[in-house]
């Protein structure tokens, strides 16, 4: 390697381009020299410096060719004014250290922490804007999203080799995954592990392999695209054409299907504990049926996605331990596509629910039995069916249910009072003022479909996202807007503008464009930017996040722009409630 001083050779200059750190300790003759990433670390010892790097550098670079392509790297490097910068932070117990930190701009030097932990609250920030549409998504891409934001964290704690601060935001990071994926339950993701490696993580998800976790993100990401522009896939879903015909009040049949979940499962607001769920009845089964044909129904409407994404992911966990029927399995199969439509499939689990009404002589069970059939299947319904239902030793049904009193119910359920109300009545042939009023008690909790819809009415009620840009609009009503993605959508742009009120320009986030974008942000031109992270790299979205923040402009992640997740995110960021609680039960 020559008599010149070590640090200045070009095999290390090269190294350092190629994004390696080089250090060396210990005491005068007896040296020890790291030459790492963050992905791999390779030691070697010597009397001195030059030795200690010739031993590191021979288990770098074992090989004849490895050894000749580092050489004529080398060879080929700059040694005056176009060389690297080497930065040198004298330290007591350390030699100079040597560093060029690899970033995906032309770097000035090594990034110091503060950039590092900034970028880590990026991920954080990326993270929180793209739930909302991931809790939505099948569980292989669900399963992408999460090792795309994990391994984007792990190459930033590795580029600040594993600073305390840095290892702790990639934690926090890490934790709040881990709790995703006990909600969501789309199956292992081993990057969370404290142990993980990137060809590890590639492994698991059938990726190409990788030894730097940054090139695991870049992987993820790109498969995640891929998948989703998939025909027929939406959102890793293939029953798309079984969803032209939304319920008329999705927030409804959301919430009929997480009581029945809630009930027999447990709640879905945390992750399910380590104990194994109980033995399902055959009538609990249809239920658990039931909702998730409810939930799969729901899902293009779903008012509140993260709370969607809880309660089929409950049924997946149940699922996984062994409970619950194979229907029940496949109905939660992403490919699976209902014949001909998911309402009827959902229709299919409340007869089966009827036909299991239990013999007379059986209280309890029929107590039990009344509950789950007021949850699955509204009155109309229930009674028409009963009317000429058996039970299971064959005798009438009919004069079993109108037999049953208010007070053989639990005590203190008003709901089920009510309920019995209307079915007596309704089986009964009584006025239909009475069938009106009862049904009316119960539409007001939430709890009941309703009996008879104005299709009319029901076209003019505004939607839960639209009801979110008035209080948005409410607040923030003038704005000069920017939207920032990867492709031109004017139905989009026409959509939000209508929505808004802003006057919303466009503009595409290509490579070259990025800083023209990010100056005009910095100098204060807009009130609000909506970011479509979604379809960003990571550098992009750090340049206009940072440009915003010196201007104080107001900058969304929205994640891939669609209309929902930008009502959702533009609320979150204005502190505007999402839930519309009594406003929408009144709706209804």
């Amino acid at each position: 390697m020559g008599s010149e001083p070590v640090e200045t050779h070009p095999i290390i200059k090269a190294l350092l381009r190629f994004g390696y750190s080089i250090e060396w300790h210990g005491e005068p003759g007896s040296r020890l020299c790291i030459v790492s990433d963050p992905d791999e670390t390779f030691e070697g010892r010597g009397v001195d410096d030059r030795k200690a790097f010739e031993e590191a550098l021979a288990r770098l670079a074992p090989s004849k060719i490895a050894r000749a392509l580092i050489e004529r790297a080398a060879s080929q490097m700059p040694r005056a004014a176009g060389s690297a910068e080497v930065q040198v932070t004298p330290r007591p117990d350390l030699m100079p250290r040597l560093e060029l930190e690899h970033t995906p701009a032309p770097p000035s030097g090594p990034r110091d922490l503060k950039a590092i932990l900034s970028d880590l609250q990026t991920v954080a920030a990326r993270v929180e804007a793209g739930i909302p549409e991931a809790a939505l998504m099948a569980p292989p891409l669900q399963k992408l999203h999460v090792l795309a934001w994990i391994s984007r964290a792990r190459a930033l704690e590795h580029e600040a080799n594993r600073n305390r601060s840095a290892s702790d935001a990639t934690g926090a990071i890490a934790r709040r995954l881990t709790t995703l994926c006990k909600t969501w339950w789309p199956g292992s993701v081993r990057a969370l592990q404290l142990d993980a490696t990137p060809e590890r993580a590639t492994r698991e998800q059938g990726l190409p392999p990788a030894t730097k976790w940054l090139d695991v993100a870049e992987t993820a990401e790109a498969r995640l695209e891929q998948l989703i522009a998939e025909p027929p896939s939406d959102d890793g879903w293939r029953d798309t054409a079984a969803l032209s015909a939304p319920p008329d009040d999705a927030s409804r049949e959301i919430a009929l299907a997480i009581r029945i979940i809630e009930r027999l499962v447990g709640p879905i607001d945390t992750p399910p504990g380590n104990d194994a769920p109980r033995p399902l009845a055959s009538n609990d089964e249809l239920q658990l049926e039931d909702a998730a044909a409810r939930l799969r129904w729901a899902r293009h409407v779903a008012p509140d996605p993260e709370r969607w994404g809880a309660a089929i992911g409950r049924l997946r966990w149940l699922v996984a331990q062994k409970r619950g029927s194979q229907r029940l399995a496949r109905l939660l199969d992403p490919g699976f596509v209902p014949r001909p439509s998911w309402d009827h499939e959902a229709g299919a689990a409340r007869s089966r629910l009827v036909a299991l009404t239990p013999p007379p002589d059986s209280g309890p069970e029929l107590m039990k039995w009344l509950t789950a059939t007021f949850d699955a299947i509204d009155g109309p319904t229930l009674a028409s069916r009963l009317r000429e239902q058996k039970t299971v030793s064959g005798a009438p049904a009919a004069p079993l249910i109108l037999s049953i009193q208010e007070g053989d119910l639990p005590a203190g359920d008003r709901r089920l009072r009510r309920r019995l109300r209307q079915l007596h009545a309704l089986m009964t042939g009584g006025k239909a003022g009475e069938s009106t009023t009862s049904t009316q008690e119960m539409t007001s909790t939430g709890e009941q479909p309703v009996l008879h819809v104005d299709d009319e009415a029901a076209a003019a009620r505004p939607t839960h996202d639209e009801r979110i840009f008035t209080r948005v609009r409410a607040k923030l009503p003038e704005a000069a807007a920017l939207f920032v993605s990867n492709r031109e959508d004017p139905m989009l742009r026409e959509r939000l503008e209508k929505a808004l009120g802003w006057q919303i320009e466009w503009s595409t986030a290509e490579p070259r464009r990025v800083a023209a974008i990010a100056g005009a942000i910095g100098r204060g031109k807009y009130r609000v930017v909506l970011s479509a992270t979604g379809f960003q790299d990571h550098s992009t979205d750090i340049a206009l996040a940072r440009a915003a923040q010196s201007s104080n402009t107001l900058y969304v992640r929205v994640n891939r722009g669609r209309a929902a997740a930008c009502a959702r995110a533009l609320a979150r960021e204005l502190g505007i409630r999402t839930d519309d609680g009594e406003e929408e039960r009144a709706a209804g």
